[in-house]
């Protein structure tokens, strides 16, 4: 099972995002076994100025419960983030 986050926002808006996300999921995959994960971004910036950040997580099917949890438990010691959107997907 994939979960995939994305969200766009302006660079200077939120300077110290990409530590945040990093330690976010760094955080969460020491409560996950076998959950992979990265953060990906656009190499150009939209007509808006805003970049386009996707963190993608690879886990298994049982694990999906604890994954939002966790992920959402993270969010918020976060506090400000840029709104995100989730996706998840399965293998066919």
């Amino acid at each position: 099972m994939q979960l995939f986050v994305y969200y766009k926002f302006v660079p200077q808006d939120f300077p110290h995002l990409h530590a945040a996300i990093s330690q976010l999921q760094l955080n969460i995959s020491n409560h996950i076994p076998g959950l992979k994960y990265r953060l990906t971004k656009r190499p150009t910036l939209d007509d808006q100025g805003r970049e386009t950040w996707m963190e993608q997580y690879d886990f298994f099917d049982e694990m999906f419960e604890l994954l939002m949890l966790k992920l959402n438990d993270e969010l918020a010691k976060l506090g400000s983030v840029p709104q995100r959107a989730n996706e998840v997907f399965i293998d066919h």
